[in-house]
């Protein structure tokens, strides 16, 4: 019987994979390798984000504020999850 993987398990994998893409777009020896459409396809129109501020972002700042991040760090950053 060849069962198809949880919801849960898909969703953590797709988390896991996405904040993978964030921290090579972000480190500026592994940008030139990340292909951003990818994070672009996965969030829908109608995506929104908090700040931390309390400012609701929508999607077209949030993809413009990370497309402007590109390659700013020094091999310095990580995100645990």
């Amino acid at each position: 019987m060849n069962e198809k993987p949880s919801l849960l398990s898909r969703a953590s994998a797709e988390i896991v994979d996405l904040h993978r893409l964030f921290v090579d777009w972000f480190d500026r020896d592994s940008a030139d390798r990340v292909d951003f459409s990818r994070f672009e396809r996965v969030m829908g129109d109608g995506f929104c984000m908090v700040a931390p501020s309390g400012q609701v972002l929508d999607r077209k700042a949030v993809l413009d504020h990370i497309k402007a991040s590109r390659a700013t760090c020094d091999g310095d950053f990580a995100i645990s999850i």
